[in-house]
C-alpha cells in the first residue's frame, strides 16, 4: 500500500477518533445540562455532524481493508456511500461555519479563557484534516473500480490465450 493511501488511513483513524472523544464529551456536557433549551439544536447538529464524519471514516477504512486494491463494490455498498459522502459534504460545510463563527467570536471577544480558541483550532484541524478525505475518498472509489475492471480485463486476456 502505498504511503497516500496510508495516511489517507491515518486520516480517518483520527477523525474517527476525535469526534468519538468530541461526541461523548458533548453528551455528557448535555447531560449534565451545559446546554440551555434554547441551544439543544446545537448540541443536535454537532452530534448528527460527529456521528456523519464517524460513519465515513468507517466506510473509508472498510472500502480500503475490503475493496483495495481491486475487488468488486457491491451495489448496496456503492448506494449507502454515495448517500454518506452527500452528508459528509454537508457536515464539513457545516464544521467550515463553526470554524468561521468560532473565529470571529474568539478575534471579536477575546477573554482569559483559551477553551473558546482550543476548540477553534480543533476544529481547523478536523476540518483540513476532513477535506483531505473527501478529496482522497473520490480517489479511492474510482481507482478501485479502475484496477477491477482492468483486473477483468487481464482474466479474460489470459482465458483467450489458453
Amino acid at each position: 500500500m502505498s504511503i497516500r493511501w496510508k495516511l489517507f488511513r491515518v486520516a480517518n483513524y483520527f477523525l474517527l477518533l476525535s469526534f468519538l472523544v468530541f461526541a461523548i464529551i458533548m453528551t455528557v456536557a448535555n447531560f449534565k445540562k451545559a446546554f440551555p433549551e434554547e441551544l439543544q439544536w446545537i448540541y443536535f447538529a454537532m452530534l448528527t455532524m460527529s456521528i456523519i464524519i464517524m460513519v465515513n471514516s468507517i466506510f473509508n477504512i472498510v472500502f480500503l481493508t475490503k475493496y483495495y486494491p481491486a475487488k468488486s463494490i457491491e451495489r448496496n455498498t456503492k448506494s449507502a456511500h454515495s448517500i454518506i459522502m452527500i452528508c459528509y459534504i454537508l457536515s464539513l460545510l457545516f464544521l467550515l461555519v463553526i470554524c468561521i463563527v468560532g473565529l470571529v467570536e474568539e478575534i471579536k471577544d477575546r477573554s482569559e479563557d483559551d477553551i473558546g480558541i482550543l476548540m477553534v483550532i480543533f476544529f481547523i484541524i478536523n476540518l483540513l484534516a476532513g477535506i483531505y478525505v473527501l478529496v482522497n475518498q473520490f480517489i479511492l472509489v474510482r481507482l478501485i473500480k479502475k484496477n477491477y475492471k482492468k483486473s477483468l480485463l487481464i482474466l479474460i486476456d489470459n482465458l483467450g490465450e489458453s
